[in-house]
């Protein structure tokens, strides 16, 4: 019994989202402040569940995950179809058609908020899922690549091009031919 209690405790403090959360958002219709406000970039899933972006235009973004993460707080919740949250004095309201997390008890939703520098931006909010902001993977840092040897490959001049060799007979007159010029005196004959 006193093994089994430890497990327990461990697995009760990991909470429901030790196992992998699938996400989905299916005809989503959005409410900031009671305004509905038009939505790009659905239908949305992802698995397992990272994070959801809003942006919304003239407001700023909001990054949205069911774990913490750096510089978000505990702000709403994840609740069947729905996703209802308080951030920077604003209501935000999220529903779907279908369940948003494939989990059946209502989820913390952790929201950090980043106000927009654009106050008159339009256009509509757009959603996007990534990785969880604490998890996305850093860029690696790389060699810059090797400049390629050069190769002993022999380079056109300007005279052996065949462009070039009638741009020069154009200014120069007319090309020289391989036949000998015809005296006047045999052409006024011939007439």
């Amino acid at each position: 019994m006193r093994i089994c209690f430890p497990l327990l405790a461990a697995l009760l403090v990991a909470g429901p989202l030790s196992a992998q959360t699938s996400f989905q958002l299916v005809g989503p219709a959005l409410a900031v402040d009671g305004d509905r406000l038009a939505v790009a970039g659905a239908p949305l899933t992802q698995d397992p569940f990272g994070a959801l972006s809003i942006v919304v235009p003239g407001d700023g973004t909001y990054t949205v995950a069911a774990e913490p993460f750096a510089g978000a707080r505990r702000a709403g919740q994840f609740d069947g179809d729905g996703l209802f949250f308080a951030a920077a004095g604003r209501s935000v309201r999220l529903v779907s058609r279908r369940p948003i997390l494939s989990l059946a008890a209502p989820t913390s939703a952790y929201v950090r908020y980043v106000p927009s520098t654009r106050r008159l931006a339009r256009g509509p909010t757009r959603l996007a899922v990534g990785p969880h902001p604490d998890r996305a993977s850093r860029p690696v840092a790389r060699r810059a690549p090797r400049p390629r040897a050069r190769t002993a490959v022999r380079r056109p001049t300007p005279s052996s091009r065949p462009a070039a060799r009638v741009l020069a007979s154009a200014r120069s007159g007319p090309a020289p031919s391989a036949t000998p010029p015809v005296p006047r005196e045999v052409i006024e004959e011939a007439v």
